[in-house]
């Protein structure tokens, strides 16, 4: 998997440039209604990147996110974000871009929390999910060093969202995109 490219977790994943926690499908239990007024519009980092947000489906929860990605030349990228939630969490997932056929579709994904004109973004922590995954805790696996959650049932998505198994997501040092204008 290249990581260059994971970006799509909104823009912020290439960045930080930190290890990333994979699923099988979207995380989260029920798309969150997600207005175009709030979400729509060009967004940046303090950190440095700059991406587009647009509503694709409201209902559903789906965005369109797109980018300029910089290796030898200029590239266009864009992807769809899926938000979710499970109780009071929301979270952001994205297909992994490198994956060449539908059984190695991937989705990259972190926790988030929207207000007003500001996304925080909380990535897993990788060992933490890796752990819970090999005591069954949590089901997936870790293929080629990288720890892929399988399907995520209502109680897996407590142990999650509750850390009664630890702190879960690195909350000392959250990823900021800030909305331009409005």
């Amino acid at each position: 998997m290249k990581r260059s490219n994971i970006c799509v977790i909104i823009i912020l994943l290439t960045v930080c440039g930190c290890s990333i926690i994979a699923s099988k499908a979207p995380v989260g239990e029920v798309p969150v209604l997600v207005d175009a007024k709030g979400w729509n519009g060009v967004w940046y980092s303090p950190n440095g990147g700059y991406c587009v947000l647009q509503v694709k489906n409201e209902h559903e929860g789906i965005l369109q996110l797109a980018w300029i990605e910089s290796d030898k030349e200029l590239k266009y990228q864009s992807g769809e974000v899926f938000i979710r939630k499970s109780g009071n969490w929301s979270f952001a997932s994205t297909k992994e871009t490198q994956e060449k056929t539908v059984a190695d579709v991937v989705y990259v994904w972190a926790r988030i929390k929207k207000e007003k004109n500001t996304i925080l973004i909380w990535l897993p922590d990788e060992e933490k999910f890796k752990k819970l995954i090999e005591a069954h805790i949590l089901p997936g696996e870790i293929k080629n060093g990288m720890a892929i959650l399988g399907d995520l049932k209502p109680e897996h998505m407590k142990v999650i969202t509750s850390e009664e198994k630890g702190l879960l997501f690195d909350w000392e040092r959250p990823l900021v995109l800030i909305k331009m204008g409005d």
